[in-house]
C-alpha cells in the first residue's frame, strides 16, 4: 500500500475510534432509569445494599470502601428523587424517596464516622422500607 493509503486509513479509523467515544461519552452522561438504579442499589446477592450489610458485618470493615459505597448510595437515590415513577402518584413518590434520600445520606454520615452500628442500622431502616414503596410504586412487570 502507498503511504497515502495508509495515511487515509488511520485518519479514518482515528476518526472513527473519536465518533465512537463520543457515544460512549454521551451514554454515560445519561441518567440512568429508576429501573437501573434499583437494580444496582438492592437487586440481588450483589446489590449495594447487600454488600454494605456484609461489609459492615466484618470485624474490621474497610471504611474507605464503606465511604466510597456510601458516598455512591447517596448520588442514586439522589436519582430516584428526580425521576417519574410509572405507578402511583407523584406526591407519594416526593414523600418516599425524600425518606429513602434522608437514609441514604445517613448512612453516608455513619460511614464518615466509621461508626459501624449506626451504619448497619440505617442498611436495616432501608431494607424495611422497600414494601411501602413497592406497594405503590413498583409495576407489575418489574
Amino acid at each position: 500500500m502507498k503511504l497515502s493509503t495508509w495515511c487515509l486509513l488511520a485518519a479514518a479509523l482515528f476518526l472513527g475510534a473519536a465518533g465512537l467515544s463520543d457515544c460512549v461519552r454521551a451514554e454515560k452522561d445519561t441518567a440512568p432509569s429508576l429501573s437501573e438504579i434499583m437494580r444496582k442499589l438492592n437487586g440481588g446477592t450483589n446489590s449495594m445494599t447487600r454488600n454494605l450489610e456484609l461489609d459492615l458485618k466484618d470485624d474490621d470493615p474497610d471504611w474507605e470502601a464503606i465511604q466510597e459505597s456510601s458516598a455512591e448510595y447517596v448520588k442514586l437515590v439522589d436519582g430516584l428523587q428526580k425521576g417519574t415513577p410509572r405507578k402511583g402518584d407523584k406526591a407519594s413518590w416526593e414523600r418516599l424517596t425524600k425518606n429513602y434520600a434522608a437514609n441514604a445520606r445517613a448512612l453516608d454520615a455513619a460511614a464518615r464516622k466509621k461508626d459501624r452500628k449506626a451504619a448497619a442500622l440505617v442498611v436495616t431502616r432501608i431494607k424495611n422500607s422497600c414494601n411501602a414503596c413497592h406497594d405503590v410504586h413498583r409495576p407489575k412487570d418489574d
